[in-house]
């Protein structure tokens, strides 16, 4: 195990499995992998599905209802502690999430160092304490929240819907991770092998510290 190595971590916050893998991650693996990094990267989960050619799995009605009831067992099971809104196909399928992407998208160029407590802030937001991420005023509380000056902040949020490079950087990472093989998130990328979904972390530590198990 000697030497860093690196966890590329390809995610939407409005993935409900997204935030699962990241808990996960962050507080069951990250403590005991003590020499490895985590690059965080967001990506566009309506952009993914349409370039991929893939849809969301409540679209298809049985997959959707198991998956409010698998969601509800990480709680109940005092795996993860997500609270699913009532009105989730909403929050999913018409809120989304695009705004607080392109904000993520753009710490992660301008201010690196916010990008983690930005992507933490949101993912609790909204599966833990269903709140919104999408009405400006929200977006601009996280930025406060994270310790970015109110005016900053205002102008951060009024960027997102006219800064064409930020829309243009999320965009362009979204057709990566396509062209790299993603069709989903949670993805997790080591040396170049994509690992999908948030239950794929025995595979990953196996890529990560060649485990034999001969």
């Amino acid at each position: 195990m000697s030497g860093r190595k690196t966890i590329k971590f390809f995610f939407d916050v409005l993935s409900p499995y997204s935030f699962i893998g990241y808990k996960l991650l962050r507080q069951v693996h990250l403590p005991k992998w003590s020499n490895v990094d985590v690059e965080y990267n967001p990506i566009a989960l309506g952009g993914l599905f349409k370039l991929a050619k893939n849809r969301p799995p409540a679209f298809v009605p049985a997959k959707g209802d198991h998956m409010v009831k698998d969601l509800k067992r990480f709680k109940e099971f005092g795996i993860v502690n997500i609270n699913v809104p009532d009105n989730v196909y909403h929050i999913l399928f018409e809120k989304g999430s695009l705004h607080a992407q392109r904000m993520l998208t753009l710490l992660k160029k301008e201010q690196p160092h916010l990008l983690l407590p930005a992507t933490d802030n949101l993912f609790h937001r909204i599966w833990e304490h269903n709140e919104d991420i999408t009405e400006p005023a929200s977006l601009q509380q996280v930025c406060i929240e994270i310790g970015i000056p109110s005016t900053e902040a205002e102008s951060i949020v009024k960027r997102l819907k006219e800064d064409e490079s930020i829309k243009k950087e999320l965009i362009e990472a979204t057709q990566q991770a396509v062209e790299a093989g993603m069709f989903g998130v949670p993805s997790f990328v080591v040396d170049n092998d994509i690992f999908f979904g948030s239950d794929r972390f025995n595979h990953i530590e196996h890529k990560l510290f060649k485990i034999d198990d001969k």
